[in-house]
C-alpha cells in the first residue's frame, strides 16, 4: 500500500483512463481540502518520507510476520505500546483475521493492517483501514475477491463489541482522491483500501454496519483475547 497523502505535496498523481464503471471520479478541489486530514493517524517512525514514494510500484510478495495472531499482536504492542491495537477485522470469505493498528506507517503496514482515517472500530464516523496488496494473499492481497454482500466482522479492542458489516460498494479511485474516503452509510462506516496490482489506482471496499453480537461473545481467537484488551 503506497501512501496517497504523499502525492498531495507534489503534483497530483495521474490515473489511467478508467476502463470500467467502477472507477469513481472525484472533485479536485474537494480532494485538496480532504488531503489536509490525510495524516491524522500517521506514526512518526520515519518510514514515511518523500524517498519512500519514489520509484516504480512493485507488488510485495509476503509480509515479514507469520500468521500467528498472538505473535502479531505482541509485535504491535512492542512497536506502538499497549494501546497500539484498536481492534480485529475478520473477513471469512478470504480467511483473514487481522489485528488493526491504530496508527499507520510503512513499517507498521509490514506487521498488519492500519487505521488511515476515522474513529475507533464501530464508533460514529467512517473508519478507513489500509493494508498491503500482497501477492501471497496476506493482509489485503485477496480483497479483490470480495463482492457486494460479502460479510465482515469488526471488533473494538477496548469494548469487545463485535459488529457485522456487509460490503455495499466496490470502487477504484485515484491515489489522491481523498474526498472518496468520506463516503459511508449509516452511523458507523467501514472502508477498506489497498493498491491495485499496477499501483496506479486504489481498490476501495465500502461496508455498512449491520448488527452487533450480544456480549460477551465467545469467538475463537478474537473475543477472549480483547475483552478488554490486555498486553499478551
Amino acid at each position: 500500500m503506497t501512501d496517497p497523502a504523499a502525492s498531495a505535496s507534489l503534483d497530483p498523481v495521474g490515473s489511467p483512463e478508467p476502463t470500467d464503471e467502477n472507477f469513481e471520479q472525484t472533485s479536485e478541489n474537494e480532494d485538496a481540502i480532504a488531503a489536509a486530514e490525510a495524516n491524522q493517524h500517521l506514526a512518526n517512525d520515519g518510514s514515511v518520507n518523500s524517498n519512500s514514494e519514489s520509484g516504480e510500484y512493485v507488488q510485495p510478495d509476503a509480509p515479514e510476520e507469520d500468521s500467528n495472531l498472538d505473535k502479531i499482536i505482541q509485535k504491535i504492542v512492542k512497536a506502538t505500546g499497549d494501546d497500539g491495537m484498536i481492534g480485529i477485522l475478520e473477513i471469512p470469505e478470504i480467511n483473514q483475521e487481522l489485528p488493526i493498528i491504530g496508527k499507520w506507517s510503512y513499517s507498521l503496514l509490514k506487521i498488519s493492517i492500519c487505521r488511515y482515517k476515522g474513529p475507533d472500530p464501530n464508533e460514529k464516523g467512517n473508519l478507513v483501514l489500509i493494508g498491503h496488496n500482497y501477492k501471497s494473499g496476506a493482509h489485503f492481497g485477496d480483497l479483490d475477491k470480495l463482492s457486494v454482500g460479502s460479510e465482515l466482522f469488526l471488533t473494538n479492542a477496548k469494548t469487545g463489541e463485535r459488529v457485522r458489516y456487509e460490503v455495499y460498494q466496490i470502487k477504484y479511485i485515484a491515489p489522491d482522491a481523498f474526498s472518496a474516503l468520506k463516503s459511508y452509510r449509516g452511523t458507523a462506516g467501514l472502508t477498506l483500501m489497498t493498491c491495485r496490482n499496477n499501483g496506479t489506482n486504489r481498490l476501495l471496499i465500502r461496508c455498512e454496519q449491520k448488527e452487533a453480537e450480544p456480549t460477551p461473545t465467545v469467538t475463537p481467537n478474537v473475543t477472549p483475547r480483547i475483552t478488554p484488551f490486555k498486553t499478551p
